[in-house]
């Protein structure tokens, strides 16, 4: 654990899954904060559906690990996106956090079903086990990115308004790499084959941020340093207007929806 975040005026957050560490970890973490920070826990659902979507974790664990941070003195929000599976969850799922004494409760519909009506969930196997559907009453725009030209079209009419840059955000991730945020900084851990309707723009976006990264150059250093980097200062402008990165126009442009599109409620309880 280290405290290279905790002597900061800064709002820190932290999000995760929640499933890894032990309670003495947990009990521990908020003295290693600042003040000012809030970890998010994505809880998509109750203890039948949750694993649905984040497979592999497990719910009563993660509300452990939860509660022994809360009650240690740490802010916590709960983190809830919305699927065909759990929609109905919604109002159990708030009153849980309430029971848990999360201090905030967020719902967000995942933007993810702009470009795919739905998506096949696999076994170890290769085999198709379920389908990750959106919730009933989902109002976002469904956008045909299986033709390459049409994506480009789409590009080209959007125009980029960072939603990290208006907010004065950097993400790091696991890796400590500094990023604008987590959308550029996912890329690499993408997966996708073939057969997927999105493998066309998927290698385009791979190609654009393999030509970012050499641009910019590491971003693993200090957050000071990284940041008061020319590069880091002027590169963006180039890949938000003439090499429009197309995840920035997917998650930042006009014509598709903005990270806070995505959240359908956000509130304290």
């Amino acid at each position: 654990m280290t405290d290279f975040v905790k002597n900061t005026d800064m709002h820190v957050d932290i999000h995760t899954n929640g499933s890894l560490r032990n309670h003495k970890w947990w009990t521990a973490f908020p003295q290693h904060l600042p003040k000012k920070h809030r970890v998010v826990f994505a809880l998509d659902g109750l203890k039948d559906t949750h694993s649905m979507y984040r497979i592999g974790t497990d719910f009563d664990r993660i509300l452990e690990n939860a509660k022994k941070f809360i009650n240690a003195g740490g802010i916590a929000e709960w983190c809830f996106i919305r699927f065909k599976h759990n929609e109905h969850q919604v109002s159990a799922a708030e009153d849980l956090a309430k029971k848990y004494r999360f201090k905030y409760f967020s719902v967000k519909d995942s933007s993810r079903f702009n470009f795919e009506k739905k998506y096949k969930v696999y076994n170890r196997n290769g085999k198709t086990e379920y389908y990750l559907e959106p919730p009933n009453d989902n109002q976002s725009p469904f956008f045909d990115v299986s033709n390459l030209f049409k994506v480009k079209k789409y590009i080209e009419e959007s125009t980029i308004s960072c939603y990290a840059q208006h907010k004065k955000e950097i993400y790091i991730d696991a890796h400590k790499r500094i990023m604008p945020c987590c959308f550029l900084a996912a890329i690499p851990y993408d997966y996708y084959t073939l057969q997927d309707t999105l493998h066309g723009p998927k290698s385009v976006i791979k190609e654009q941020y393999k030509s970012l990264v050499d641009e910019l150059g590491d971003t693993t250093g200090s957050i000071k340093d990284v940041l008061d980097n020319d590069k880091f200062q002027t590169v963006w402008e180039k890949y938000w207007t003439i090499k429009k990165l197309w995840t920035c126009a997917r998650t930042c442009g006009t014509v598709f929806n903005t990270p806070n599109d995505q959240i359908t409620s956000y509130q304290e309880i």
